[in-house]
C-alpha cells in the first residue's frame, strides 16, 4: 500500500511539472538584446494569457554544444543569419511549413526570403535587420553645386566619377580641406591608411572565388583606393567632407535629414545608399538576426503560437522605439513602445552556467505615436529589404591575411596574379579545401 502511495505521488509530481514545463515558452538567445521582443511577446500573451517566455542567454560554444547533444531546454532560438543557416544544413529546426503550417513567406514582413528559405521552405522569421549606409552633407554639396542625388541605387563607377571633383581649395589659401569622404584606416598595414576598402568587402562577403573581380573589377577599385579625393584622418587640419558611413537603420536620415554636430557646427545630414557594382540591383552588405524552431522544442505547440504571434497584425501594429533594426513589418506601424529610462532592460539572472530572464503578462508597457512618416518607413524599408548577407563565416585570420596580400599589391611587391592566386588559395582554406 505505501508503495503504491508512494508511486502515485511521484507520477502526480511528474505530472505536475510537466504541466509547469508546457506553460513556459523557451528561446535560446546569446545576445541580451534578443530579449527585447515587446510587440510579439504582447501578441504572444494576447492568445496564450497564462504562459511565460523565459530567454536563456548562451554562449556561441555553449549553445552549439548543447543544440548538438539536445540539451537546450529550448524551444526557439534567435540568432545570426549565419548560424541559423548552419543549423538549417545539419536538421537541427524544423521547417515553418511544418511548425506552423507557414507554407510562402508572409507578406507582412520585409521579403529576405532569398535568405531564409531551402528549397522553397522557409525555415526562420527576420527579428532584426542592420546595414550600413551614406549620408550626403547638405552644406558641402551646395558649397559645390552639387544636388543631392536621392535614394537611387548608385556604381562604384559613379562614385570614382564624384571623386575626381575632390579635393577641393574652399578658400583659396593653398590648403586642399574639401574631400569626398574620409579614407578607411588598417593600422597594421601602412598602406591601407587613407583607402576605401567597401568595393572589396562588398565582393568578397558573397563569392567563393577571385576571379571576377581580377577581371573585371580590379583596374576600377585601385583607381578607387588611391584616390586623392579621400581625407586622410592624419591630416590633422580642419576638413570637410561631402560623404559619411554610418548604420544600422536609416529612418532618421530619411526623416528630414539628421542634425549631427561635426567640427563645431550643426550639419544637416540626407540619407544616401551605398554605391554598388551592380547599383540599384545588388544588395546592400549588413547583418540580420532571426528565430527558428528547434527540431527538439519540448512545447511546439507554445513554439508555433510565437512564429503566428511575430505576424500577428497586433505585432505589426507596434514597433519598439528603442530598437529600429526590429522594423520588420513592411506597413508603417501605428505605435511604438518606449523604453523610458532603460526600466524595461532585461534583468537577466544566473541559474548554473547560464543566464536566464522570464516575461510575463501584465507589464503595462508605455506606448507612444510611431513618429516616423509613412513616406519615410516605406523608403527605409525598401533598402533593408535588399539585404546582402556574408554566406560564409570568414574570421579575423583571414582578413588579416587579405590585408597583407592587398598591401603588397598596393605597394607594387605583388602584381594582378598574384594577388588572384593568393585571394583565391584564402578562399579555399576559409572552405576548408
Amino acid at each position: 500500500m505505501k508503495k503504491r502511495d508512494a508511486l502515485l505521488i511521484c507520477m502526480i509530481a511528474m505530472i505536475s511539472v510537466a504541466c509547469a514545463e508546457e506553460n513556459v515558452l523557451r528561446i535560446a538567445i546569446t545576445t541580451e538584446e534578443d530579449a527585447i521582443n515587446w510587440p510579439t511577446e504582447e501578441a504572444f500573451f494576447l492568445e496564450c494569457p497564462d504562459m511565460e517566455i523565459e530567454y536563456i542567454l548562451y554562449s556561441e560554444e555553449q549553445l552549439n554544444a548543447r543544440i548538438q547533444a539536445g540539451t537546450t531546454g529550448a524551444d526557439l532560438v534567435i540568432l545570426p543569419y549565419q548560424n541559423l543557416a548552419v543549423l538549417e544544413e545539419k536538421g537541427y529546426l524544423t521547417y515553418l511549413d511544418d511548425a506552423a503550417g507557414l507554407t510562402e513567406y508572409p507578406k507582412q514582413i520585409i521579403d529576405l526570403s532569398s535568405l531564409l528559405e531551402k528549397n522553397g521552405r522557409l525555415f526562420a522569421l527576420p527579428v532584426s535587420i542592420g546595414q550600413d549606409f551614406w549620408y550626403w552633407n547638405e552644406k558641402t554639396g551646395s558649397q559645390m553645386g552639387l544636388t543631392w542625388p536621392g535614394t537611387e541605387g548608385w556604381t562604384w563607377a559613379d562614385f570614382e566619377e564624384l571623386s575626381s571633383l575632390f579635393p577641393k581649395d574652399s578658400n583659396g589659401d593653398g590648403n586642399m580641406d574639401v574631400f569626398l569622404m574620409s579614407g578607411s584606416s588598417i593600422p597594421a598595414y601602412p598602406a591601407l591608411s587613407n583607402i576605401n576598402i567597401s568595393p572589396f568587402l562588398e565582393y568578397i562577403s558573397t563569392h567563393t572565388s577571385f576571379d571576377q573581380f581580377t577581371d573585371d573589377r580590379l583596374a576600377l577599385f585601385k583607381r578607387l583606393v588611391s584616390s586623392s579625393g579621400l581625407l586622410d584622418m592624419r591630416q590633422g587640419q580642419k576638413c570637410s567632407t561631402l560623404l559619411g558611413t554610418t548604420g544600422e537603420t536609416p529612418f532618421i536620415f530619411l526623416e528630414k535629414g539628421a542634425n549631427l554636430w561635426v567640427g563645431g557646427e550643426t550639419l544637416r545630414m540626407l540619407f544616401l545608399p551605398p554605391p554598388t557594382w551592380e547599383g540599384e540591383s545588388s544588395g546592400y552588405p549588413g547583418w540580420l538576426r532571426a528565430c527558428a524552431v528547434l527540431k527538439n522544442s519540448s512545447s511546439p505547440s507554445l513554439a508555433a503560437d510565437f512564429i503566428h504571434a511575430m505576424l500577428s497584425e497586433k505585432a505589426m501594429t507596434y514597433v519598439p522605439l528603442t530598437d529600429e533594426t526590429k522594423w520588420v513589418g513592411k506597413s508603417v506601424p501605428l505605435y511604438a513602445y518606449v523604453d523610458q529610462y532603460d526600466q524595461y532592460t532585461p534583468e537577466f539572472v544566473a541559474e548554473g552556467d547560464v543566464m536566464k530572464f522570464t516575461v510575463r503578462p501584465g507589464r503595462n508597457l508605455l506606448v507612444a505615436l510611431f513618429g516616423v512618416s509613412g513616406d519615410s518607413y516605406l523608403t527605409g524599408q525598401a533598402f533593408r529589404s535588399k539585404l546582402r548577407v556574408d554566406t560564409k563565416v570568414l574570421n579575423r585570420d583571414f582578413y588579416d591575411a587579405a590585408w597583407a596580400a592587398l598591401q603588397e599589391w598596393l605597394y607594387g611587391n605583388m602584381n594582378d596574379e598574384g594577388l588572384r592566386s593568393r585571394m583565391n588559395y584564402l578562399f579555399n582554406i576559409a572552405a576548408g579545401q
